[in-house]
């Protein structure tokens, strides 16, 4: 038989193994400095790729609008 006392004593120091072992695993978990810098120029990469993308795209865009501005000024007026 186990007395109240032994039970929550044994209850504390469970509690506290518990907190001790998340603790620790919390920071096996949380990724190092160098990671979060790599991981930061890799999304910088990829952003300024999805901008030239874009601009590439706008650029196109306005090149075939004055294409045909260009085309129905000349038919328009002839």
């Amino acid at each position: 038989m186990i007395t109240r006392k032994e039970y929550q004593s044994n209850k504390k120091k469970q509690h506290l193994d518990d907190e001790f072992i998340t603790r620790s695993q919390s920071n096996e978990d949380m990724p190092n400095q160098e990671e979060i810098s790599r991981n930061n120029t890799i999304s910088e990469d990829d952003k300024i790729k999805k901008l030239a993308r874009k601009l590439n795209w706008a650029i196109v865009l306005l090149v075939l609008l004055i294409i045909v501005v260009y085309l129905i000024l000349i038919y328009v007026n002839p």
